[in-house]
């Protein structure tokens, strides 16, 4: 019983270190995207760092849920916790469908106004940042997870790859809009790509894989 209590100790701490480290570049990609999204005048860039944003939540439910779930199997639970980790897999679900649904409908919205001036360059150069980070990112987790057996982390690592791949919508339409200036409206079609990313992300079932 003691040997058992150890490794959930040790199943749970792993979860949680692997988690905040994920919530810290979480906050610096959203400061950093959606600051320089405003600087730069790309609606995608702020999109995607409130896409970043939304993470900190999913962090936050694995880090207070992982308490629950890796806790060893006591009388009221003689089959353990592992219910709370289905639970949070769900809530991760949800988040991903809210806030794409959020972004999509401000892009759509922008459509009809007056398109802006193209996105400077230092848009792309986050954007590219981003990619890097959390397909790293991405990979840790998802190693960690494989190595500890943890579905909602390994959900969390999906949601780290669903971000990388959302920000190279931007990347490309700052480019594209550099060298077609007259084709007004990319970046809102790239908000709506990242939007899309998050429907796929969910309609595939990685995030809630287990």
């Amino acid at each position: 019983m003691s040997e058992s209590s150890d490794q959930h100790h040790i199943k749970g701490k792993a979860i949680r270190t692997v988690t905040l480290v994920g919530a810290v570049l979480n906050v610096f990609l959203a400061v950093l995207k959606i600051g320089i999204g405003k600087v730069a005048g790309s609606q995608a860039l702020v999109a995607d760092g409130v896409h970043s944003l939304s993470d900190l939540m999913t962090d936050t439910a694995i880090m207070v849920g992982s308490r629950y779930w890796t806790a060893p199997a006591d009388s009221s639970h003689p089959y353990g916790h592992g219910k709370f980790e289905t639970l949070t897999n769900a809530f991760i679900g949800l988040m991903l469908a809210l806030v794409g649904i959020g972004i999509g409908w401000d892009a759509i919205e922008t459509l009809s106004e007056t398109p802006p001036p193209a996105p400077g360059m230092l848009a792309f150069y986050a954007a590219v940042a981003s990619i890097v980070i959390k397909e790293l990112l991405f990979r840790w987790t998802m190693h960690k997870a494989k190595h500890i057996h943890s579905g909602a982390l390994r959900a969390n690592a999906w949601h780290h790859r669903s971000d990388a791949l959302s920000s190279v919508p931007v990347a490309v339409a700052v480019i594209a809009n550099a060298i077609f200036p007259s084709l007004k409206y990319l970046d809102q079609i790239a908000a709506l790509l990242v939007t899309s990313r998050r429907r796929h992300t969910i309609s595939s079932g990685r995030p809630l894989k287990n």
